[in-house]
Parts: C-alpha cells; sequence; structure tokens
C-alpha cells in the first residue's frame, strides 16, 4: 500500500517535470543561430561570413554567422530588443562607426573565433547599400517573435458609456453699449 502511494506521488512528479519542460522549451526564445538561418532562407544572396575556426576546437563553425553574430552584437552587448526597428538602426550605425569605434573585445567572437571576426564583419555591413541594410533588418524583424503582450478585451464587449442628453445652456442677455459721447464731451472732464 505506502509503496503504491509512493509509486504514485513519483509518477505524478515525473509527469510534472515532463509538462513544465515541455512549456519551458516552447517558451525559449530562438538562439541567434536559428534566426540567422531563418534570415538567410528570406535572403539567400547575403554574405554569410561562416569560415572561422573555434579557437579551442580548431574546427569550423559554419552555424557562427554574420547575422547570428549581429543578432548577439544586438542583444547581448548593446542589450537591445530584437523586435525594435529603431535599435536595429542604432546598431548599424554603431556597425558602421556613426556612433563611435567598436573595440575587437566588445564583438562577438572574440574568445571564441579564430580570427576575430570584427573587421570582415564591419566590411561586409560598410558593402550593403541601405536598401540592403534596411531590407537585412526588415527580414530579422520578420522571423523575430514579437513580445506577448496583456490581451485587451474587444471594444464590442466593453458596454458603451451613457450618453445623456444635455440641457441647452441659456446664453447671458447682452447689456447695451453705452452711446458714444458726441463732441465736446472731453471740454465735461475737466
Amino acid at each position: 500500500m505506502k509503496r503504491q502511494r509512493t509509486l504514485r506521488l513519483w509518477s505524478g512528479v515525473l509527469a510534472l517535470l515532463l509538462c513544465y519542460a515541455s512549456v519551458a522549451e516552447a517558451q525559449r526564445p530562438p538562439r541567434p543561430e536559428e534566426i540567422g538561418q531563418l534570415v538567410y532562407e528570406k535572403l539567400p544572396n547575403l554574405e554569410r561570413a561562416n569560415t572561422y575556426r573555434g579557437v579551442r576546437s580548431g574546427e569550423l563553425r559554419p552555424t557562427d554567422t554574420l547575422v547570428s553574430r549581429l543578432i548577439r552584437f544586438h542583444q547581448q552587448n548593446r542589450n537591445r530588443r530584437l523586435a525594435s526597428r529603431l535599435d536595429w538602426k542604432i546598431t548599424m550605425a554603431d556597425l558602421l562607426g556613426v556612433n563611435g569605434v567598436l573595440r575587437p573585445e566588445d564583438y562577438p567572437g572574440f574568445e571564441t573565433l579564430s580570427p576575430n571576426p570584427l573587421q570582415s564583419d564591419l566590411q561586409a555591413i560598410a558593402k550593403l547599400t541601405r536598401a540592403e541594410r534596411d531590407r537585412l533588418i526588415d527580414a530579422i524583424l520578420a522571423v523575430v517573435p514579437r513580445p506577448q503582450t496583456a490581451a485587451v478585451p474587444p471594444e464590442e464587449t466593453l458596454a458603451p458609456p451613457e450618453v445623456r442628453p444635455t440641457p441647452p445652456v441659456p446664453t447671458p442677455a447682452v447689456p447695451p453699449l453705452p452711446a458714444l459721447p458726441g463732441r465736446g464731451s472731453a471740454d465735461l472732464l475737466r
């Protein structure tokens, strides 16, 4: 009897953990490599710049692309929102040197890739026209999940405010203007 209760308890705990794990996995934000892959599907002619080797392993890192590094730089180094067009415009300005010079140690891949991809990534971004950079931003925004907002009930379900007709306000009577003084009236003031 006690063994059955213990078994039921553990099976309930296991089921709860499995449910929690599946919910957590479904709510996990996409990784930069996943977003990058979706962007490259939308923009197949965009340079991948994925010929770098891992510092530790020495192996080629094909999933570490230009777009995935841009996303990591934007989100982690600059602490900007993925779903904000304005933030992406500022990041592009950073990469073009408008907002100052970037230090190599501030760019993703500094410690993990050989050689450091900063200079080649800056050149790749500089080669893009303004329209191409805008298409890149549009593609990123198209694949990035939007943040959840609180649900607002539709206006139809809200009760309309009670409208009461207001009685007309009587206009006050305007007193007649005094008559204009005639000739010689100024002499009366002496």
